[in-house]
């Protein structure tokens, strides 16, 4: 069963305009839907000093869509058992969740934030599959497809 028919036998109304989801870290994965459908998806490279390149990234990928834009991103905290390896860093991902939530400010779009687990713990590697939304060798990018993928499904009624 493909995205669409999946999501008419569960009842989901789609989201109306355009979707970009976001999977912030040093290689960011990014995937925009358009009434529920997506249309592309992609990874950026950013390293570690691409707070530029994403907010641009950011204008660009909704420059130019007519009616509403939503942004979801994937949040980030930094749990007990992983507090040691963020001792002295500098917590990149913090940094372009900061960028994206400028972003989203200055450009008055609304912006929905969602842990991780969210979207990973239904919308398994298996089920992207299933839907035809799989994108192969591109984790973040299936990343930010799960996190457009709960929005849609759970997010948005």
């Amino acid at each position: 069963m493909n995205w669409g028919e999946f999501r008419q036998k569960a009842g989901r109304s789609n989201p109306p305009g355009l979707l970009l989801c976001l999977d912030p870290g040093e290689t960011c994965g990014w995937a925009r839907f358009l009434d529920g459908n997506l249309v592309d998806c992609g990874q950026l490279p950013l390293g570690k000093t691409g707070q530029e390149e994403l907010f641009n990234f950011i204008k660009g990928a909704v420059l130019g869509s007519e009616g509403d834009t939503t942004v979801v991103c994937e949040n980030y905290k930094v749990y007990e058992h992983r507090k040691d390896q963020h001792v002295g860093s500098d917590v990149v991902t913090l940094q372009y969740i900061g960028v994206i939530k400028l972003a989203c400010s200055l450009m008055s779009l609304p912006l929905v934030m969602q842990m991780a687990w969210q979207a990973k713990q239904f919308q398994t590697d298996d089920k992207l599959k299933q839907w035809g939304l799989y994108q192969v060798a591109m984790k973040h990018a299936n990343d930010a497809i799960r996190h457009g993928c709960y929005y849609i499904l759970f997010g948005h009624h």
